[in-house]
């Protein structure tokens, strides 16, 4: 049974590890700059570039099929709407390993959207977005859990998108 997890797992994250491969890494001078832009609020600031490249593989996959824009100054405005997009274990172009999700069962939406901290109708803060991503992410449970804002149809308002993977379905030796 033992065996079973650690193959699982090893296939998993060889298939994530090859997913990851598509974005160049930033370098350490690169992430501080961005980093410094974020923290004085300035539009520069592009919190997707401070994730690993598996994290932004995935954020750019979901953005790219929901056509939504990262809003790169979301501070002082409204937050409209929460936006939860749980993805499978095995991603389509990690086939045939994407079978296995017929097995595997995806976090609902309504449970991700309970474990965000900012709600709608709060004023943008930060430190709440980044609480909740290490709220969701438990490598135990979920591989992926990234919060960005996306810019909204109304002025002064922004929306958070949340991308979580979740593997909590496919560890054999849980006592659910």
């Amino acid at each position: 049974m033992r065996l079973a997890v650690v193959s699982l797992m090893a296939v998993a994250s060889a298939v994530g590890t090859a997913a990851a491969q598509t974005l160049p890494p930033l370098d350490k001078a690169q992430v501080e700059a961005i980093r410094g832009a974020c923290e004085r609020q300035e539009p520069a600031c592009d919190p997707a570039a401070l994730f690993g490249s598996f994290e932004r593989t995935e954020l750019e996959r979901v953005l790219d099929r929901t056509h939504l824009v990262i809003d790169h100054a979301p501070w002082g405005k409204t937050l409209r709407k929460i936006i939860v997009e749980p993805q499978d274990v095995f991603a389509p172009e990690d086939a045939p390993f994407d079978l296995l999700d017929i097995f595997h069962r995806t976090t609902r939406r309504y449970v991700i959207d309970r474990e965000v901290l900012l709600r709608p109708g709060e004023v943008w803060k930060q430190s709440r977005v980044d609480e909740t991503m290490r709220k969701l992410h438990d490598p135990t449970e979920m591989v992926v859990a990234v919060a960005v804002p996306v810019v909204s149809d109304q002025p002064g308002t922004v929306d958070l998108l949340v991308v979580t993977r979740d593997v909590w379905s496919i560890r054999l030796n849980s006592n659910y």
